[in-house]
């Protein structure tokens, strides 16, 4: 791998060099900022190419070359610059993980961090709960004693129940059953001990009620989103 002068004041230049990698390192036209700095590059077993400053090429596997001829893309531009010629590997951590912005996008990006312009994202409570025993999730608790010469027994009121819950468990101290109502439709029957998770939505009342002339005691979890 070898550094070269790049000078086309005769429009073309060949050099001689072994390789199968061409790296077009730099160039310019003195005096003319916007001049074509674009070359035609040709090795000796392939065809032409033409390559920017900072481009490369390399010939296809197991081929390589012995002279390289180059000259200007645009006839009679005297550019001068550097160019490597060689095998192996060539980087430029100069221009790693870089980019480069066209004008047209002039202070059309803006970063920002403010509470106020942050954007809100909501998070679903229901995906950070516990779906298999033994471990359970709840946040609410209600124990409350039930007879049925009072009625049904409000565990939690509509205006209560202001973004949904979830029964993570119920238990029930007597020797009859006890029916839960969702908005006073029924939803289960339990006597003794129930794990099965019932989401009710959002501004419903629940409600416990003995299923015959008896008094029991219930104790309940929540999961209160």
């Amino acid at each position: 791998m070898q550094t070269y002068a790049l000078n086309l004041t005769n429009d073309s230049r060949s050099y001689s060099s072994a390789g199968d990698l061409f790296v077009y390192e730099s160039g310019q036209v003195a005096g003319n900022e916007g001049a074509d700095l674009r070359i035609i590059v040709k090795p000796d077993s392939g065809g032409e190419i033409t390559l920017k400053p900072g481009q490369q090429f390399r010939l296809p596997k197991g081929e390589s070359a012995m002279q390289w001829y180059v000259r200007a893309a645009t006839p009679g531009n005297n550019i001068t610059g550097y160019i490597i010629i060689g095998a192996g590997e060539f980087d430029d951590a100069n221009t790693l993980n870089t980019f480069k912005l066209d004008g047209t996008f002039t202070n059309a990006v803006k970063v920002t961090n403010t509470e106020a312009e942050r954007v809100p994202v909501s998070l679903d409570p229901k995906q950070l709960l516990q779906q298999t025993a033994p471990l359970m999730a709840y946040n609410a608790s209600r124990e409350v004693n039930i007879s049925s010469a009072t009625g049904p027994t409000t565990l939690f009121t509509a205006a209560e129940n202001v973004n949904g819950l979830i029964i993570e468990q119920v238990q029930t101290y007597t020797q009859y059953a006890i029916e839960l109502r969702a908005g006073g439709v029924f939803l289960m029957r339990i006597m003794g001990l129930d794990r099965t998770r019932i989401k009710i939505p959002a501004g419903v009342a629940l409600t416990a009620g003995m299923t015959t002339t008896a008094t029991g005691e219930l104790k309940a979890l929540f999961t209160v989103l």
